[in-house]
């Protein structure tokens, strides 16, 4: 049973990566703000005409090292002004399947960008049922055009990103997000720009880490600046040691 444990833990690591998850906390409300090294706040604001894209569809290879243990997706989809986010992912470890899948309802504000309405999850890990999770994410009822008042779900938080990202945004930043039952903070680092030799060729991207007060787990995330800063890369680490990561192997935009 040791032995089977520990061939799991790569497996399980995947459903952190996809959705981009950690461990569930409780945090106090705090309101999300870019800050740079003098501390200065500013405003949060987002280029609609450059950055909104009407849909798209990621394919990934995901990782165990430089094994292929499994694949998953992303896509954003509008229709009839409705627009959905979701994911996708499945891995296999000397025999053993953990699949997920997470779907997100976004409203579209002028210089908000997306806000999260609903928020989904279903997951099937080795020798478990299937669980699903669904909720409602509670905004405050007059947010306006403040979008330090706006709480993301643990999904579209990622897809407020990109659009920040492609706004220009090269400066550290905080959201919340809120899980099933708590609202926690996302810190997001920015680690300016990298190159990448990937599947789908040479890539220029923005590197953004993310960490919490309560986690040692690290997630980097690599947003295309050539391809309308989709994420063509997601890696998870935790104490300098990579667990898992996810590769574009192929991208679809509907702009």
């Amino acid at each position: 049973m040791k032995l089977a444990t520990e061939m799991l833990k790569p497996v399980l690591v995947f459903v952190i990566l996809i959705s981009i998850l950690g461990d569930n906390v409780i945090a106090e409300t705090q309101q999300p703000l870019i800050t740079d090294s003098k501390s200065e706040i500013k405003p949060l604001t987002v280029n609609i005409n450059k950055c909104r894209l009407n849909g798209y569809s990621i394919k990934f290879d995901v990782l165990h090292g430089s094994d292929k243990v499994g694949s998953a997706s992303r896509t954003l989809v509008v229709n009839e002004g409705v627009t959905t986010l979701s994911t996708a992912l499945e891995a296999s470890i000397a025999f053993f399947t953990f699949s997920q899948r997470e779907q997100s309802k976004l409203l579209a504000y002028p210089e908000l960008g997306f806000v999260s309405a609903h928020y989904l999850k279903t997951k099937k890990k080795p020798f478990h049922k299937k669980n699903t999770i669904v909720y409602s994410i509670k905004q405050k009822e007059q947010f306006s055009k403040n979008i330090s008042e706006v709480v993301y779900d643990p999904l579209s938080v990622y897809e407020h990103l990109r659009e920040l990202v492609c706004s220009g945004l090269k400066e550290d930043v905080s959201l919340m997000v809120q899980t099933e039952k708590e609202v926690e903070q996302y810190q997001f680092t920015y680690k300016e720009l990298h190159k990448l030799n990937l599947s789908i060729g040479d890539v220029e991207a923005v590197l953004m880490v993310r960490t919490r007060n309560t986690s040692t787990r690290e997630t980097s995330v690599w947003f295309d600046i050539n391809n309308h800063y989709i994420p063509v890369k997601i890696q998870q680490e935790k104490g300098g040691e990579t667990q898992a990561t996810i590769v574009a192997t192929a991208l679809d935009l509907n702009q």
